[in-house]
């Protein structure tokens, strides 16, 4: 039933002249014809995909390693992927057809992209930790296609492990109590939790679930005669069933057999065994039953024992954690006071003004910091006064780190108002004519630019329209589609770009699917997305702005960033401006994606500098007394390059001239 883990590549049941091609282009890609480890290597990335390539970077050239990490569309990835396709086909071609004409119909149809994006998970991380349960596992990533990969990742998938004996210490988690099932449902996983419950209540329990699947698809499912998942419930059950029912003396007869396992794959393990107790004698129904309940509660002993060690951790992590901010707190207000000297005196004489900003700054922190211990003696204030030390702490330490983030957000923010440098998307000069147009800059009643702190320079820019920084909106899209699958295209869509918001109120991905005016039941074929990043409002522009999607067949579809109306507008107005009115735009700064992220820092800034230099004159930051560039990073690891980067010219001219040249 389940393959050897250490089996070699090319050794494995279904090996032929494509399977050992694939493991010598493998060898060739990462170069290990020299290496002891090859076969080791290549046995490993066949059978837990591309991620255990991490555990020997040490016995891959550094160049090799990151091409082949790097990306879904390498030429490992394709490998790989074909591997697996070939690995399902080949192990379920004859005994299951159904399987593999299943994964067929999504491989030409027009849900390719979840077929691409169930294909690639299995390449990443490979299927062996589902060997028991494969073909189960694989149409259940296919039919909740709304469960986001992530997800899918974490999952423990609980396999047959309960089936295995439990050790006598594992006695204390064998709990009689009914709500254990259901603490268990609602505080883990969602992957888990499906996972837990369709193997214990068979095909019934996914209406559970009714929220991750569509509801088409799941009526379909449903219909035993039509159910691929069905299908894949039988082959789930049929191993423990039938082993269960030879073990008390049930005799097997064919028939008994295959109606027993029809029912409990469609209601579960209780309830599906039910319908065999006339046709066996009373004696071995009844040590049959008690046998089952004594597997479910170990299997629910498992559950419960993976829950409360997942709490434990939790526990275990926060204390430790806590203790070791407190301790970076306390060093930085130690250190800090001393520094702010130093630096007031070098830069007293250079910036006197910068001296009085810094001097203010800290007058009104210190004032916050009294006004805290001043409150100290009420208990019930004990908590926000600790908040306010720490972020007169954190507004203290660092001052320089803080001006290079105050300096990327503003960065963002004028890339986000339509000026987007990329290799692969070059703007023309009425496109940036147009884009600039929305970002006029509010004037109050007297017609004077409105600032509302001191940060805002005369070339910092405020929109008529502001932007909602992290939502996108999204037109072209197919009207006659089923609002749940449309929800979960786009949602499968964007959060390959980013973290999808989640809406408090519905506990959802925050989608909008916005309605015609004149009839509210109909779709208008526009939507918007709110990400949880800024971030992402980009990537998702340069991604799919004017492509066509195969999944709304191929229909051409257009994303940009979502506006907010200004106050009392009408929706179907634009916002006029008096022609007397001043016009300030923010256009001589350019955002640049694609750009290499393993390259040296230092490196990618002399390079920027000097190609942009043949363009026009770079502004010069006053922190740094350097060219105006910055390269902006991973927002999971601060010490690795994302790729952007975004550059202020002292003209306007000069945008111009780079968006057309580049």
């Amino acid at each position: 039933m389940a393959e050897s883990s250490h089996e070699s590549a090319i050794d494995v049941s279904f090996a032929n002249d494509t399977i050992k091609s694939m493991a010598d282009e493998i060898s060739e890609i990462l170069d290990l014809d020299d290496s002891e480890s090859k076969s080791q290597i290549v046995n490993d990335l066949f059978e837990n995909g591309r991620q255990s390539l991490v555990k020997y970077e040490e016995d891959i050239i550094c160049e090799q390693y990151k091409d082949v990490m790097n990306g879904s569309e390498n030429k490992m990835m394709c490998l790989l992927k074909k591997y697996y396709r070939r690995k399902w086909e080949e192990q379920y071609g004859k005994s299951n057809p159904w399987f593999i004409s299943f994964i067929g119909q999504y491989q030409n149809g027009e849900n390719h992209d979840i077929y691409e994006r169930v294909l690639t998970h299995a390449a990443e991380y490979g299927d062996n930790n589902t060997e028991n349960c494969r073909i189960l596992s694989i149409v259940l990533q296919f039919l909740f296609e709304t469960v986001d990969d992530e997800c899918w990742i974490k999952t423990k998938l609980f396999a047959d492990q309960y089936l295995k004996e439990q050790p006598t210490s594992d006695s204390q988690y064998l709990r009689e109590t009914e709500n254990s099932d259901d603490r268990f449902l609602k505080e883990t996983n969602i992957c888990d939790s499906l996972w837990y419950a369709i193997t214990n209540e068979g095909l019934k329990s996914i209406t559970k679930y009714s929220d991750y699947i569509i509801p088409f698809v799941m009526h379909e499912q449903l219909n035993k005669s039509q159910s691929v998942l069905f299908e894949a419930l039988r082959e789930y059950y049929r191993t423990q069933l039938f082993s269960l029912l030879k073990e008390n003396r049930i005799p097997h007869r064919q028939q008994l057999y295959d109606l027993v396992l029809d029912n409990v794959a469609e209601h579960g393990w209780l309830t599906g065994i039910q319908v065999i107790q006339q046709k066996v004698a009373p004696k071995c129904y009844k040590n049959l039953l008690e046998n089952l309940n004594s597997l479910l509660q170990k299997r629910k002993a498992q559950a419960n024992q993976a829950l409360e060690q997942q709490e434990g951790n939790k526990e275990r992590n926060a204390p430790g954690e806590n203790k070791k901010s407190d301790k970076q707190e306390q060093e930085k207000s130690i250190e800090q006071p001393e520094q702010n000297k130093k630096e007031e005196g070098q830069a007293g004489n250079k910036n006197p003004d910068k001296t009085l900003k810094n001097k203010s700054a800290r007058k009104k922190e210190k004032s916050k910091k009294q006004k805290a211990q001043s409150q100290s003696e009420d208990p019930n204030e004990q908590d926000k006064i600790k908040i306010v030390e720490k972020e007169g702490a954190n507004k203290e330490s660092n001052r320089g780190e803080e001006e290079e983030d105050k300096e990327q957000k503003q960065q963002e923010a004028s890339n986000l108002q339509g000026i987007n440098t990329c290799s692969e998307n070059k703007h023309t000069e009425a496109n940036l004519t147009e884009a600039t147009v929305a970002r006029n800059q509010q004037t109050d009643e007297e017609g004077k630019p409105n600032k509302t702190t001191s940060e805002v320079k005369p070339d910092d820019i405020i929109p008529t329209m502001p932007h909602e920084k992290n939502k996108i909106f999204i037109r072209g899209l197919p009207k006659n589609m089923a609002e749940q699958h449309l929800l979960g295209a786009l949602s499968r869509m964007f959060s390959s770009i980013g973290q999808i918001k989640i809406n408090r109120r519905t506990d959802k991905p925050w989608i909008n699917l916005l309605r015609e005016k004149n009839n509210t039941s109909e779709l208008s074929g526009t939507a918007i997305v709110t990400f949880e990043e800024e971030e992402s409002v980009i990537e998702a522009i340069k991604k799919y702005n004017q492509q066509c999607i195969p999944t709304f067949n191929n229909a051409q579809i257009f994303v940009s960033e979502e506006r907010k109306k200004p106050f009392g507008a009408e929706s179907a107005q634009p916002t006029q401006r008096p022609r007397d009115q001043p016009q300030t735009i923010d256009s001589n700064k350019i955002f640049i994606g694609g750009l290499p992220t393993n390259m040296p820092e230092q490196v990618l800034f002399d390079k920027l500098r000097n190609v942009f230099l043949n363009v026009g004159k770079i502004k010069i930051n006053r922190t740094t007394d350097k060219p105006w560039i910055v390269l902006f990073r991973q927002k999971d690891n601060k010490s690795q390059l994302s790729g952007n980067a975004c550059i202020t010219f002292e003209e306007e001219e000069s945008v111009i001239e780079a968006i057309k040249k580049y």
